[in-house]
């Protein structure tokens, strides 16, 4: 880019305010994008550990007698 002698003399926001402020744009997008991320994964750990704790509340403790176990014998301990 060439500059003409009058433009060497202004302030560098005055010539490039332009760029400077699409960059900056990008950058708060950015960053409000990862905020709002980290936001959105604490609630969704709130809700999770709030769902938890009603179902441990709900269920029982040990008690004596038989009891049937439903799911998938794995040959390798149950490691994926």
């Amino acid at each position: 880019m060439r500059y003409h002698r009058a433009t060497h003399r202004l302030p560098f926001l005055v010539v490039h305010g332009a760029i400077v402020a699409k960059l900056l744009v990008r950058a708060v997008a950015v960053i409000a994008s990862g905020v709002m991320q980290v936001v959105r994964c604490a609630f969704d750990r709130r809700r999770a550990r709030r769902e938890l704790r009603e179902r441990t509340r709900i269920t029982t403790g040990l008690a004596e007698g038989s009891v049937a176990l439903h799911g998938v014998w794995r040959e390798d301990g149950g490691r994926c």
